[in-house]
């Protein structure tokens, strides 16, 4: 997927930086494709605020100096980042455990909140159990497992806030079902 916003491309750094993080997030999970997929999706936003930064450089030169602080800050983000996923593919120490296990988390939620589609299966009866309507009482029991559910990453959210800050990384933002990017509790993400 390509990260180009306009019709003139992003400056051919930032896709190579982009690029660069993708293989690194791959290798850090040792290729693991489930695990690769959502390490890929995880950082694919926040590279899209930042192309929306340098658009702004270049369309708006009056807001200059604060957006090229903000990219700057970013610049050494992926950075730190790019050395914690170098070392995640070459050890199997903290740093693998940390990306294998946020890959893992992000995996098993998707599956735990599933917002999928009815599928219509050929093989089953037109009366088949699949086809009825879910007792009101599930509905309840999937509310408070949502629920749970936001408490958990809400607090998930927060200590990766706090690493991100205090060790100068990117961790990612989750995309929410809507355009909006979050950070992995709903809070903003900058």
């Amino acid at each position: 997927m390509s990260i180009v916003t306009a019709n003139k491309p992003l400056p051919l750094a930032f896709t190579s930086l982009y690029r660069l993080v993708l293989r690194a997030a791959g290798a850090s999970v040792l290729h693991h494709p489930a695990q690769t997929r959502q390490l890929r999706r995880l950082f694919r936003p926040t590279f899209q605020e930042a192309a929306k930064v340098i658009r702004k450089l270049e369309k708006q030169p009056s807001d200059q100096q604060h957006l090229s602080e903000w990219l700057e800050l970013w610049q050494t983000r992926v950075d730190s980042t790019l050395s914690v996923l170098a070392t995640s593919s070459s050890s199997r120490g903290l740093s693998h455990n940390l990306t294998r296990n946020i890959a893992t988390i992000l995996r098993n939620a998707s599956f735990a909140n599933p917002k999928r589609k009815f599928n219509w299966n050929p093989k089953l009866a037109p009366d088949s159990k699949a086809y009825q309507p879910k007792p009101l009482a599930s509905f309840a029991k999937d509310r408070e497992s949502q629920a749970y559910s936001n408490d958990a990453f809400g607090a998930l959210g927060e200590v990766i806030m706090m690493a991100e800050g205090r060790h100068g990384i990117l961790l990612g933002r989750v995309r929410s079902s809507g355009t909006n990017d979050r950070a992995w509790n709903g809070m903003d993400g900058s």
